[in-house]
């Protein structure tokens, strides 16, 4: 094949790989805002929950409602009492979360080191500094900066809070 044929089969491959791309990024930024939407969805679910554990529990604080409150652990599948405690933690500060759940992940152990932060005893922080924290982390010769949205994983929540 002479240089003229090569380099224009080259430029069609070039040119398809384009359009291929540019398709694959149209379908994956669909994706991502079904994925969001039911992200935020999920984290609105997960915070309501915790609303009702933190409900329940102060409602039936007192000795006498102690079975009740066993019973609907055990149909719950909250019999843990560190879960238990983590989702009451986040049911106290979930109307506030609510309002932002769109910009949160939606696993509850995330939700729980934020809502821990908020009311740290000592050193509570605020949501809006929760919200606008950055944390950079260097990767070899590449800097990421990081911050809180729905795909946050575990450890960039904890880094960031």
């Amino acid at each position: 094949m002479s240089n003229k044929k090569q380099n224009a089969k080259s430029d069609l491959d070039l040119a398809h790989a384009k359009t291929d791309l540019s398709e694959k990024v149209k379908t994956f930024t669909t994706l991502r805002t079904t994925v969001e939407t039911h992200s935020t969805d999920a984290t609105r679910a997960m915070l309501e929950q915790a609303k009702l554990v933190e409900e329940i529990s102060t409602r039936y604080k007192s000795g006498r409602f102690d079975n009740a409150v066993s019973a609907f652990r055990a149909k719950t599948g909250l019999e843990s009492g560190s879960k238990w405690s983590q989702f009451k933690r986040i049911g106290g500060v979930a109307d506030a979360l609510l309002a932002v759940a769109h910009r949160l992940p939606s696993g509850w152990s995330s939700l729980y080191t934020i809502a821990s932060a908020l009311t740290h005893k000592k050193r509570p922080v605020s949501l809006d500094a929760v919200l606008n924290a950055k944390v950079e982390r260097k990767k070899g010769t590449q800097t990421d900066t990081i911050t809180l949205n729905a795909y946050s994983t575990q450890s960039e929540v904890r880094a960031l809070v």
